[in-house]
């Protein structure tokens, strides 16, 4: 026991001794230097290059996973253009040399992206090809396009997908970013609608016996899809589709109805009333229209619902805003032609918390209808419609006592009721049943319409309106 203690302490002073003997080895210098570096190798396996970025190489990527392409049937008419959709394929910073990349059908990685697809088939390498499948990225550039065309089939009728990959060529420094070289195109059938307008209203003015304002009328064929190149769509007369009770125009008072291109999802076909067909007197027309498709050789096609009714009024003198064309007065028994019931329409602009419109037209002056003239701290609007333009130079109001009437401002429309002209504010004092707006000067309308109701209740008080007359 005495033996190995004593070895233990003699081991212990010996490493003691040489300890003592390196510490007068030891120096520490400070270094001025400002050029020094991080081992390359530390570097270049940084958490960049574990996330898969290794600074030695240039990156790229396409900017889509996916883009749509649809194969368009419209009815019996034959689209046989092409469809196109551009991908882009962007790098991180720009290239030190020209560099030449590839996007190319791939149906190698369908299964990889048919699970982000609805289990879509693969579709055929035909049915949808690249215009220009190499390209050249300059020096100095950060961005090529390819584009991706389909030929547009009007029978084809099932979806699929079509893999594309792009590939670099001659630059063995550039790499695609993982998850980023393949776009997936889908080609899905599509069934195109084209709408336009049924009825359109145009009026045009009479002043000394002469016709007066545009005479333009407008039509706006609306498609649901850009349709492909070679289509036209034109307007032709339609005499058989005349509403029964109207008066048919004159033959030739279309002047020369247009054909264009369709190019646009919104297309418009305007042309000009010959009024030289027309006489002056305060009438209207009906001219019946329809519209046609065209394909390239000229061939024509019709679509469902294609009917088009222009009204052509003539009235005396084109509305115009006159703020100070309408006054309001107390007249009990106002002068001129009591507008027929039957030939009146009224709605509310916001219908909750009203009662019938219909009270108001009815012929009944003790049944009433009401309305608040803010409802939800919007300003009510009373619109009044005509069966045919009505030249109005009175209206009478008659409400509910208790509801009395400040003031309201009146509007007129010609054709459109969102085309309203503003006549000015009818003001009252207020009291008594009767409220009547007169006009200083008559104005041709298809529509009244009434806002901004006021009275000492306040802004968004209540009325009650028990009937409603118009006087030409």
């Amino acid at each position: 026991m005495k033996k190995i203690y004593y070895k233990s302490l003699v081991m212990l002073s010996f490493a003691i001794a040489i300890t003592a003997c390196k510490k007068d080895d030891i120096s520490v210098e400070r270094n001025e230097s400002t050029t020094w570096e991080i081992d390359k190798t530390i570097t270049e396996a940084d958490i960049r290059t574990r996330l898969g970025y290794d600074p030695r190489f240039d990156y790229a990527y396409l900017t889509q996973s996916s883009v749509n392409l649809q194969m368009l049937s419209l009815g019996n008419v034959p689209l046989s253009g092409q469809n196109k959709r551009e991908v882009t394929l962007k790098l991180v910073k720009p290239l030190e040399v020209d560099t030449q990349l590839s996007l190319a059908y791939d149906a190698s990685v369908y299964e990889k992206v048919k699970g982000d697809n609805s289990g879509l088939e693969l579709g055929e390498a035909n049915v949808v090809t690249v215009a220009e499948a190499t390209k050249t990225i300059s020096r100095g550039e950060t961005t090529v396009t390819f584009t991706l065309v389909s030929n547009n089939q009007s029978n084809f009728n099932k979806s699929v997908i079509l893999p594309f990959s792009v590939k670099v060529l001659n630059n063995e420094k550039l790499k695609i970013i993982g998850g980023k070289e393949v776009i997936v195109a889908k080609v899905t059938p599509e069934t195109v609608s084209v709408t336009t307008t049924a009825e359109i209203s145009k009026s045009i003015s009479v002043i000394n016996g002469a016709f007066t304002g545009s005479k333009e009328v407008k039509v706006v064929i609306n498609s649901s899809a850009i349709l492909p190149a070679g289509l036209s769509v034109g307007l032709v007369r339609n005499n058989s589709a005349l509403p029964t009770g109207e008066t048919l125009i004159a033959t030739g008072a279309e002047g020369t109805l247009p054909k264009v291109a369709f190019t646009e999802q919104q297309q418009t076909l305007s042309f000009n009333i010959d009024t030289s067909k027309l006489t002056t007197n305060l009438e209207r027309y009906v001219l019946p229209l329809k519209y046609v498709l065209y394909d390239a050789a000229g061939n024509s096609y019709e679509l469902p619902n294609n009917s088009i009714i222009v009204k052509v009024n003539v009235v005396s003198g084109e509305l115009e805003e006159n703020d100070r064309n309408a006054r309001g007065n107390h007249d009990q028994n106002p002068s001129g032609t009591l507008v027929p019931k039957g030939d009146i329409s009224f709605s509310y602009a916001y219908s909750q918390s009203t009662g019938d419109p219909g009270n108001a037209i009815d012929g009944d002056y003790e049944s009433k209808t009401f309305f608040n003239a803010k409802p939800n701290g919007r300003n009510q609007w009373l619109y009044f419609s005509f069966s045919s333009m009505k030249t109005i130079k009175k209206i009478r109001l008659k409400v509910s006592a208790t509801h009395t009437i400040s003031y309201f401002a009146v509007y007129g429309a010609q054709g459109n009721i969102d085309d309203a002209k503003f006549q000015g504010w009818a003001q009252f004092a207020e009291g008594g049943e009767y409220y009547t707006v007169e006009f200083r000067q008559p104005i041709s309308v298809d529509h009244i319409l009434l806002s901004q109701f006021s009275s000492r209740r306040g802004r968004a008080a209540w009325y009650e309106i028990k009937e409603v007359d118009f006087y030409e």
